[in-house]
């Protein structure tokens, strides 16, 4: 009886040891650690990416560092320009590396021998032709001819001892480096700078008879009438291909008071 009864207290001493430690079970108070408490979940993260904009590259993407994306390493190329003196024609495009296709052309300058007030340009003198021709009573022709490829140093002129027309034009342009001859035919045929347009320019006054030759100019002139006489004037120019002709406009109003007025249009 006496083992039975030990056997008895013992069972019921263990049933009663488990129920204390159950009342200090894992996650109660004082017993709690990290596990014990509300889950922390996240949601999977994107990785941090370079800009996709023209120009920009990814040198290095970004890593996983156990709680978060590093930062990527990012590269930006400007759009090249064209050289000085280069105007673009087709600009460049992005592949996403590098640019391509861009198109640069020498810039043409709109004036290049000078711009008038209106923005139009001055053409390149090649040469000049002035000739005077008068006949007396006597059927004597005096004949005064005036031809120059520079305009430096220029004054208008009279011929001496002519009867002047009502219009005042029996004058000419004549310069240091004039010379008279009827036979210039370099000047209508000579070739202007490059990237110009040879433009040839006649003018006839009095009652002058106008045969023009390859020099601009009147070669061979002669007068109607028992007396009378007449003046022509050529001017060979080259203007700009992007204005390649001469403005008449301009000739009327500086032919006779400065021809260096003259435009292209």
């Amino acid at each position: 009886m006496r083992r039975l009864l030990k056997f008895l207290i013992m069972c019921v001493g263990l049933v009663m040891g488990s129920q204390a430690w159950a009342q200090h079970a894992h996650c109660s108070v004082g017993y709690q650690d990290s596990s014990c408490g509300t889950a922390i979940v996240t949601a999977a993260q994107t990785p941090t990416s370079c800009s996709t904009g023209p120009g920009f590259s990814t040198i290095a993407p970004g890593v996983w560092e156990g709680s978060k994306f590093s930062s990527p390493q990012c590269s930006f190329t400007p759009a090249p320009a064209c050289p000085s003196g280069d105007a673009q024609e087709t600009a460049p495009t992005w592949n996403g590396f590098e640019w391509v296709g861009q198109v640069c052309v020498p810039q043409t300058n709109p004036c290049p021998f000078g711009c008038a007030g209106d923005g139009m340009p001055f053409p390149f003198l090649i040469g000049y032709c002035g000739e005077v021709s008068q006949e007396t009573i006597l059927h004597v022709v005096h004949e005064t001819v005036s031809c120059t490829a520079s305009m430096a140093g220029a004054s208008r002129v009279n011929q001496a001892g002519t009867i002047e027309n009502g219009d005042g034009t029996l004058d000419y342009w004549k310069t240091p480096s004039s010379f008279t001859t009827t036979s210039t035919q370099t000047y209508r045929n000579a070739p202007g700078p490059a990237g110009t347009v040879v433009q040839s320019v006649d003018l006839v006054f009095g009652d002058i008879q106008y045969t023009p030759d390859d020099c601009g100019c009147d070669a061979s002139p002669f007068s109607e009438g028992s007396a009378g006489g007449g003046s022509s004037e050529g001017w060979v120019f080259a203007c700009p291909t992007a204005h390649p002709t001469i403005n008449f406009s301009t000739v009327a109003a500086f032919g006779e008071s400065n021809p260096s007025l003259i435009e292209c249009q």
